[in-house]
């Protein structure tokens, strides 16, 4: 049987790559690259330099996927105060052109979306809690969402926060707090940001089920467990076998930053757990699972 076509836009980065090595036995993978250059031998690679409606449309048509995925965004909150105009093409222009053509081609499209939307002054935020980002990241995503469902109301847009093996060009947190400690370094985590973070293999095994179900609208998509940074750390100490001392907690409040964080990140599961039939890990157990698979972890 033919495989089935998924195109992923943001094509270099953490999760579309995890994403596709995790599926391309199953799926014919195409990655979309803007200037990173990337060796994967079981995906079609492709370079995609300006971001135009008719750049979007083309290569589109030209691939005819089923299914279309953006994972193109500007995730530094403080770059994204620093260069707005590009934040803004990025991550709200982007994925609201990648909708339009998807509804014009009749595609399903997957946006995948934040936890940066709240004003974390509350806790498991619900889908349909008003937002109110706090900084230029989260208001640009949030404009996004906005967009796409506007122009495409049968697309699904993920909220959520992964972890995961990065590559060797771009670390994810769980990288950078596992180097720390292998490398005897002492680091400092807040114990006042919470968030619900899910390791990357989860999330996909997940978004695929609601793909499977055809489901539309916002989930989020992400661990039930509200943890905060520091003892996120302090789990993968524990998991990986490192000392506890090497981590102390630190106040957000003790630090200087150019852009507002919300101090509470974290998602209800509630929806999500209602509408799939799948009991989502728990943070210890998904670790353990970053843990066994750190041997098949991509050479990137």
């Amino acid at each position: 049987m033919k495989k089935k076509k998924i195109l992923f836009f943001g094509g270099s980065g953490l999760l579309a790559l995890n994403w596709a090595n995790k599926i391309y036995k199953s799926w014919e993978v195409i990655l979309l690259k803007h200037k990173r250059n990337i060796c994967f031998q079981h995906a079609k690679i492709m370079e995609f330099e300006k971001i135009s409606k008719s750049n979007i449309i083309e290569v589109i048509n030209k691939e005819n996927p089923n299914l279309v995925v953006n994972c193109a965004a500007i995730t530094e909150v403080e770059k994204c105060e620093e260069e707005k105009d590009n934040a803004n093409l990025v991550n709200s222009v982007l994925p609201e052109i990648i909708a339009n053509a998807c509804k014009l081609m009749n595609i399903k499209f997957i946006h995948i979306s934040t936890d940066h939307l709240f004003d974390g002054k509350s806790s498991f935020y619900q889908e349909d809690n008003p937002k109110s980002p706090l900084n230029n990241y989260g208001k640009t995503k949030d404009n996004a969402e906005e967009k796409i469902l506007l122009e495409n109301p049968e697309a699904l847009i993920v909220r959520t926060n992964f972890f995961g093996w990065g590559t060797s060009y771009r670390y994810s947190f769980s990288d950078w707090i596992i180097k720390s400690l292998r490398e005897s370094k002492s680091i400092k985590l807040f114990s006042d940001v919470y968030f619900t973070p899910i390791y990357i293999q989860e999330l996909v095994k997940i978004i695929h089920i609601l793909i499977d179900k055809n489901k539309q609208g916002i989930f989020n998509v992400v661990s039930k467990e509200r943890i905060s940074k520091f003892e996120f750390g302090i789990k993968i100490a524990n998991i990986f076998k490192y000392p506890l001392s090497l981590i102390s907690p630190i106040s957000i409040e003790d630090i200087s930053l150019m852009a507002q964080r919300p101090k509470d990140m974290s998602l209800s599961t509630k929806k999500i757990l209602d509408e799939i039939n799948y009991q989502i890990k728990d943070i210890e157990n998904q670790l353990l699972d970053l843990k066994n698979q750190e041997k098949n972890r991509l050479k990137i």
